[in-house]
């Protein structure tokens, strides 16, 4: 699937500088900028929209140009690129949080893995449908539910609900 155009969800942005503008004509390079493409890109867009030459100068009326967008931006291509980008930029905030929690290194004996209910760490109390964890840092307070995770696995048979 090809990518979408990062000017698409710019829309509201171009429209707004568009009718900021005094000139009755837009050429190339302004389409360029202000859509953020290269030269080929803005000429087949100018096409698209309407433009016309005039001597060796691509030109397109801006009126005409702020009302093709107009349509664009109602169009349901533009909602969803929108909603899609949106989604995207949620996912990878989320990536980049669960990353930054990948990197907190949780320093354990190895007999953690040896803990069973009866021998939970201090601060730590398991009652029945309860469980209390006292702790200093987040740190400290991950090392103290691995502990409680790895009672849980050893004496499973025993928790009380």
């Amino acid at each position: 699937m090809p990518a979408k155009s990062l000017w698409l969800v710019q829309l509201p942005e171009i429209i707004e500088h568009l009718e900021r503008i005094g000139t009755p004509v837009v050429d190339r390079s302004c389409i360029e900028t202000l859509f953020r493409v290269a030269r080929r890109r803005a000429i087949q867009l100018m096409h698209q929209f309407g433009g016309y030459q005039a001597g060796k100068t691509f030109l397109i009326d801006r009126l005409a140009l702020i009302e093709h967008l107009r349509l664009a931006a109602e169009g349901g291509e533009f909602f969803h690129e929108r909603r899609r980008r949106s989604r995207v930029g949620a996912a990878l905030q989320s990536l980049a949080s669960a990353a930054k929690a990948r990197q907190v290194v949780v320093p354990v004996n190895s007999s953690v893995y040896d803990t069973t209910l009866a021998s939970l760490p201090a601060g730590v109390s398991l009652d029945a449908g309860r469980l209390t964890v006292e702790f200093a840092s987040p740190e400290e307070l991950v090392g103290k539910l691995f502990a409680v995770a790895q009672a849980l696995v050893n004496d499973y048979g025993k928790v009380e609900v």
